[in-house]
């Protein structure tokens, strides 16, 4: 299935009859609180993983650049008789990959400051980095925010901050090179060992690669996104 950006895969409290894998693009999963605030629970690229809870969806999941999903049956995971050997090798892999996105999720919110938090994004997304060292940031400044369960200004403030002790440079308004890899590991309590797993993932899904460049082309991220809806 294709998704424009912003566009919704599925809902918050709909049933889970199907999971997706991230093809091309990246999307987004979210929680709306009866305060009207969102919590951004995650953030998904070519290779990954979502909609694997059930029997209804506890978060909903967005596009946030143009995207391109392949949609599975739920009835995988929940009929294990059903399974034949390359579907159960698909399985093992789900949940492995569901399990370690939740403690990814618990050890951000973990870190206590602004700058913890912020450091260990950094980290999370270096798994991301090009191969000029670059890291793609197509989310705006709001979704990270919500994300990291902090202000808008104040994930600006500290990318500046960061910025001005020469722990990252920006190379255009959505691209970050980490320069002080150490630094910020530091600050975010530990070797990126996340990044590292969501890596390995990645490499060993070769035929989600393959699918990703293929349609890469077809759904390639908005580059205007964070200038347009993020405060400088």
């Amino acid at each position: 299935m294709s998704c424009k950006k912003d566009a919704p895969v599925y809902g918050e409290e709909t049933p889970a009859d199907s999971w997706y894998e991230v093809c091309a693009g990246v999307v987004r999963t979210c929680r709306y609180l009866p305060d009207g605030h969102r919590q951004v629970t995650g953030f998904f690229f070519p290779g990954d993983l979502i909609g694997v809870d059930g029997p209804m969806r506890r978060a909903a999941a967005e596009a946030v650049t143009p995207a391109v999903l392949h949609r599975y049956d739920h009835r995988l995971i929940d009929c294990p008789t059903e399974r034949n050997e390359a579907d159960a090798s698909l399985v093992d892999r789900v949940l492995k990959h569901a399990l370690r996105s939740a403690e990814d999720r618990v050890a951000l919110l973990g870190l206590r400051s602004a700058a913890e938090r912020v450091a260990g994004f950094l980290i999370s997304m270096s798994a991301q980095a090009g191969q000029d060292g670059t890291i793609e940031l197509p989310m705006c400044r709001l979704d990270i925010a919500d994300h990291l369960a902090l202000t808008t200004e104040t994930v600006s403030r500290t990318l500046s901050q960061f910025a001005r002790r020469r722990l990252i440079g920006f190379c255009g308004p959505q691209r970050v090179r980490i320069l002080d890899r150490c630094e910020l590991e530091d600050m975010a309590g530990g070797p990126g060992t996340a990044a590292a797993n969501e890596w390995e993932i990645r490499r060993d899904n070769t035929i989600a690669g393959d699918r990703a460049r293929v349609m890469a082309a077809v759904a390639a991220p908005d580059a205007s996104a964070w200038t347009r809806r993020s405060p400088q």
